[in-house]
């Protein structure tokens, strides 16, 4: 049974943004359990989300942890499992690649009520299934998880550590020859075709945002159709506030790339990227976005760039390192409790 003295709350707002944030930064949860991206997300959903709360577990003002829920359809937009049925109640959005549970301290006595408060949730709902996706493997949260609901597996998220490097040039030193000189060789090729990279801060202006959503809807609907909407995402990036951070590759003023990051304290995460076909006959524009990418990472203190999941081979062939996601899913009318 869930632990006695602990209040739980559910909400359609977040009812004190700068406390959920204060959780959010106590555990070093990701940009994406931020109050400003959740509520943009909510008013716009990038994906068809038929309902969310905001659950936060303590007592007042001073929250010991905290999370979103989404009642979505039974499908997942990678494609690794779909279902004809009633909908699931999952721990975040399909964008986010990195779910975590922002705890003040990993203690199982805030886990069980808040898994409890989700299963109801669920419940009231009309879900067929609740969990959280998108979790690392390594979660210190898997011990407990594990006696309470099913793995299911899933794709890789990959990050490239910084520390040790002070750009993009000196971690190429660090890789394979081969791996090495074709880099180059694709910079150069950018160089001499008058490709020029910019990074752009909040508040982004209103072309750049245009033209990222473009060639993000343009680049994702030719893999994954509808995974990048345009009106939604321009919400997002007007909204989101400091973290918004976009590097483009341009052409005598005109964008030809564009890789969609968030600034998240040490961490840069180059969420999302977008290329007109036409230049991927010229250079490569993933890495040159990568190269301009990681030397911003560097100047501004960042230890590590995470780069999302897909391509796997090609990330880690330039020195990403794997790792491995899993969903936690529950049936809602399963109780069986945490061992």
């Amino acid at each position: 049974m869930p632990a006695t003295g602990i209040g739980i709350s559910s909400h359609t707002r977040i009812p004190d943004p700068h406390g959920w944030d204060a959780v959010v930064a106590a555990a070093g949860a990701p940009v994406f359990y931020r109050s400003a991206l959740l509520t943009s997300y909510a008013a716009n959903p990038l994906q068809p989300t038929l309902d969310h709360r905001y659950l936060t577990v303590g007592s007042g003002d001073d929250p010991a942890a905290v999370m979103p829920l989404y009642l979505v359809p039974a499908r997942d937009p990678f494609g690794t499992r779909n279902v004809a049925g009633p909908p699931w109640a999952v721990s975040h959005f399909w964008h986010c690649y990195d779910t975590r549970l922002p705890l003040r301290h990993a203690e199982k006595e805030l886990v069980e009520p808040l898994w409890e408060a989700m299963r109801a949730q669920a419940r009231a709902w009309g879900a067929a299934e609740f969990g959280f996706i998108n979790m690392a493997l390594d979660s210190p949260l898997t011990p407990l998880l594990e006696s309470r609901a099913r793995r299911v597996p899933r794709n890789h998220r990959f990050r490239m550590p910084l520390t040790a490097v002070g750009s993009f040039a000196e971690h190429l030193e660090r890789l394979p020859a081969r791996v090495r000189q074709d880099a180059r060789r694709q910079l150069r090729l950018a160089a001499r075709a008058g490709i020029t990279g910019h990074v752009y801060r909040d508040p982004l202006p209103e072309r750049i945002v245009r033209d990222a959503c473009r060639l993000l809807k343009l680049t994702a609907d030719r893999y994954n159709p509808g995974y990048y909407e345009q009106g939604p995402l321009a919400d997002l990036l007007t909204n989101v506030g400091a973290p918004a951070c976009v590097f483009t590759l341009e052409e005598a003023g005109h964008v030809v790339a564009a890789s969609v990051s968030f600034l998240d304290g040490r961490t840069l995460h180059n969420w999302a990227i977008g290329v007109e076909s036409e230049v991927r006959g010229t250079f490569s524009p993933y890495l040159v976005l990568l190269d301009l990418s990681v030397d911003y990472a560097v100047s501004q203190g960042c230890e590590v760039i995470e780069l999302g999941r897909t391509n796997p081979a090609w990330k880690q062939r330039l020195g990403a390192e794997p790792v491995e996601l899993v969903s936690w899913m529950c049936d809602s009318d399963d109780r069986r409790e945490f061992s």
